[in-house]
């Protein structure tokens, strides 16, 4: 059985990736998934290791009292994918929580499949990060078109998905 963990780091996120898997379940129904997700994902059925309030912190000052808790957050994840094993890891949104992860799974674990949702705007801040990402991403799903030329520039293993506001619109 092909195994899925979903690695989001906010409610969006989590809206973001129950969009997806809610799909993916219906074309695919043999994945077993395990998140870190809140309650979009718990609505499909989906555990999570543990509440994603635990790591949803809103400014710095904030992230900054709460540094080490987030810290062994990011530890315990890391720790219960690499148990989990999947096929896939598939991170969504919240560059500085999932890449973080995503990062320190692929150096564990060569053979997991990175694919990250929501591009990190690398060609308006922290250009430099995207060499980092290439090392640990597999494939960047993407919510704009304008950022496929970037992507496809850096040899980005890359789609072009659309933003789901977008799609409700048309």
């Amino acid at each position: 059985m092909k195994k899925i963990f979903i690695l989001t780091g906010e409610p969006s996120g989590d809206k973001l990736a129950s969009s997806v898997i809610s799909k993916l379940k219906v074309l695919e129904p043999n994945i077993e998934y395990l998140s870190v997700g809140g309650t979009h994902l718990n609505s499909l059925g989906i555990k999570s290791i543990f509440d994603l309030k635990e790591i949803t912190y809103i400014g710095f000052t904030s992230v900054l009292l709460n540094i080490f808790k987030i810290r062994n957050r990011i530890n315990k994840t890391v720790d219960e994918i690499i148990k989990f094993n999947p096929n896939i890891l598939f991170s969504v949104d919240s560059p500085d929580f999932t890449l973080r992860v995503a990062e320190r799974v692929k150096k564990i674990n060569n053979n997991i499949k990175t694919v990250h949702y929501v591009a990190p705007q690398v060609w308006i801040w922290r250009q430099g990060r995207v060499k980092k990402i290439k090392k640990f991403i597999d494939h960047i799903l993407l919510l704009f078109n304008f950022e496929k030329k970037y992507f496809d520039k850096e040899n980005i293993t890359n789609s072009f998905v659309g933003h789901p506001l977008l799609e409700k619109q048309t």
